[in-house]
């Protein structure tokens, strides 16, 4: 008889003993799950801290514009579609880079809209004989500047395809057009290369303008009371069908560097001014007369007065003239088209 109850409390303690084995391994089962979902919480929150301009980040570059902060300048965005291009104007509450990742066609005009300060350039900004193209739509005006709206283009090409027709960047009153590099070329039809509205400016500091074709101002035109200011940058072979090759000025055209050269037209091939110009330092050279195929540089309207000084040594000329009209005299400005 004793021997059977001892068995029974053999059995009993082999059965607690499992039974303690059991719980032990759930126990070090279920810590090492806690353990795993921790760790899994901690790389998915440090994945979403990362900033979303991470090169190294594929689903970032296809799926949405690349976007990262800079203190100093705003933000830059990096895009590859006119979809993505557009949405980040739409989205720039700041002043804002855009980068454009490779060459974009467009469907319709592209708006720079009131209160937006836009810069576009290229991430293969260093080498400037690959620029990224914005394309423009056939007979289409590829960029406006609406009033109060900033654009700086710092290195793309503003362009249309061989064939295409259409303006370069159209500059509405009240908007301004900054130009520091890149090139706005090829454009035909309007105003060519780049048209300021009444009220509009352009600053020129660097970049070219070149191989552009309209009636008037086949490189600029400056409408009465734009604004043109050229610091630098390079003004060349374009042509007008009747004058101002380079630059067709209404309104006040300042120029203290760059070159306007190798410009054609029906009248002055490099400046048609009935405005107000005033150059005190670059180069306007080479610009010829489609009439008798000779050099003619500037022109100024009878409404104008002239002055020219020869600064020896340095190939540059010094020339101011003023406008003799009066407010209320009206414009002799041809028709904008």
């Amino acid at each position: 008889m004793s021997i059977n109850v001892e068995s029974k409390v053999k059995v009993h303690n082999l059965r607690k003993n499992r039974m303690k084995i059991t719980l032990l391994i759930v126990l070090l089962i279920s810590s090492l799950l806690i353990t795993y979902v921790a760790i899994i919480n901690f790389n998915d929150t440090s994945t979403k801290d990362k900033n979303p301009v991470d090169e190294e980040n594929p689903i970032n570059k296809e799926d949405t514009p690349s976007i990262k902060e800079d203190k100093s300048t705003g933000t830059t965005i990096r895009v590859s579609s006119e979809a993505e291009l557009l949405e980040s104007i739409s989205n720039a509450a700041k002043p804002t880079i855009i980068t454009l990742d490779k060459d974009i066609t467009l469907t319709g005009t592209l708006f720079i809209p009131s209160n937006k300060d836009i810069t576009l350039t290229s991430n293969n900004n260093n080498n400037k004989a690959n620029f990224y193209k914005l394309i423009g739509e056939n007979d289409v005006t590829i960029i406006v500047v609406n009033n109060r709206a900033v654009l700086k283009i710092a290195g793309i090409i503003v362009t249309h395809n061989t064939g295409y027709s259409g303006m370069g960047v159209d500059v509405e009153s009240g908007g301004k057009l900054v130009m520091s590099g890149g090139e706005i070329s090829n454009n035909i039809g309007g105003n060519g290369g780049v048209r300021v509205n009444s009220g509009g400016s352009f600053e020129m500091s660097g970049g070219k303008i070149s191989n552009n074709n309209a009636p008037y101002g086949g490189g600029v035109y400056v409408a009465a009371r734009g604004i043109f200011s050229m610091t630098g940058g390079l003004i060349t072979d374009n042509t007008a069908g009747f004058g101002g090759g380079g630059v067709w000025n209404s309104g006040t055209f300042t120029m203290t560097g760059g070159e306007i050269t190798n410009n054609v037209a029906a009248g002055a091939g490099g400046v048609h001014n009935n405005g107000t110009f005033n150059v005190q330092y670059g180069i306007i050279s080479g610009n010829t007369s489609q009439v008798d195929n000779t050099i003619n540089d500037v022109y100024n309207s009878s409404n104008n007065r002239t002055s020219t000084e020869e600064t020896s040594g340095n190939n540059n000329n010094s020339i101011s003239t003023e406008n003799d009209k009066s407010p209320n005299e009206e414009d002799k400005t041809p028709p904008q088209e």
